[in-house]
């Protein structure tokens, strides 16, 4: 048995130890193999709220983009795991969304916040071969190019007025996942979405409701700027916007699918 200096840990458990504190200090006990059973629960549950915390610091704060993308160099290295452990099903669901609009496997497709290039390997997944990725963070991108999940690594921001480095009419398809939340996308940059694509293409993405961190959420708001491009005949609905179970850490998501008809 030890003793330390209170307030020295917190907490710590081993699979024979764990740590306990009295009026002097903390003391280590050893631990019978049927009462230890019950510890993983509460460091798996620990654990789970940290990766909560993470990905709630990444998508719920309203800040300009670019201080978004510093965080995204801080967590790329980790962003992958961290995501599968979220159960992160966006990327999939998005994929198969475009998947079943029944374009060429040979379609010029851009993933729009392609992060690690999640959305990219399940198109690929599913035969499309000719897909590239856009994202303002490089860290993020870096990753994705060591995969070697796009033909064309693009890295830009849009959205406040910013123009992407790409031609009018350039692509068959735009997919994003996760893209629209604070601190990242908002509606206003639907129309530099719809000018690379071209006429008769479609633009599929999926989202959580992040209404209660943003007035721009709101779901009136934001469809209201869907709408407003449809009322333009800039493009209509593919089918109304539908929600999916499990799109991230439990939370549902909604797929928007839209056919460019400018």
């Amino acid at each position: 048995m030890f003793q330390t200096k209170p307030g020295q840990v917190k907490h710590f458990f081993t699979k024979e130890v764990i740590l306990l504190q009295g009026e002097q200090g903390f003391y280590s006990v050893k631990m019978p193999q049927t009462q230890f059973k019950e510890l993983p629960q509460v460091e798996t549950k620990v654990a789970k709220d940290q990766l909560k915390d993470v990905i709630k610091n990444a998508s719920i704060q309203e800040r300009p983009c670019e201080e978004t993308m510093k965080y995204y160099k801080k967590w790329a290295s980790d962003y992958d795991k961290d995501t599968s452990e979220a159960e992160y099903n966006g990327p999939d669901v998005t994929a198969e969304a475009l998947a079943e609009l029944q374009l060429p496997k040979t379609a010029k497709i851009l993933d729009v916040a392609a992060g690690t290039g999640l959305v990219g390997e399940a198109l690929r997944k599913r035969g499309f071969t000719n897909i590239d990725g856009l994202d303002g963070s490089q860290a993020l991108l870096d990753i994705a190019k060591k995969k070697n999940v796009y033909l064309r690594y693009i890295t830009a921001l849009i959205g406040e007025g910013r123009r992407a480095p790409i031609d009018d009419n350039e692509y068959d398809g735009v997919v994003l996942s996760g893209a629209f939340s604070p601190g990242h996308l908002y509606t206003d940059c639907l129309p530099e979405l719809i000018r690379i694509v071209k006429p008769g293409g479609y633009i599929c993405w999926s989202m959580r409701d992040f209404s209660c961190y943003s007035e721009r959420f709101k779901e009136d708001k934001f469809n209201e700027g869907v709408n407003e491009l449809c009322r333009a005949g800039l493009w209509k609905k593919v089918h109304e916007p539908y929600t999916f179970q499990n799109f991230l850490v439990g939370k549902e998501g909604k797929i928007y699918s839209m056919l460019v008809t400018k």
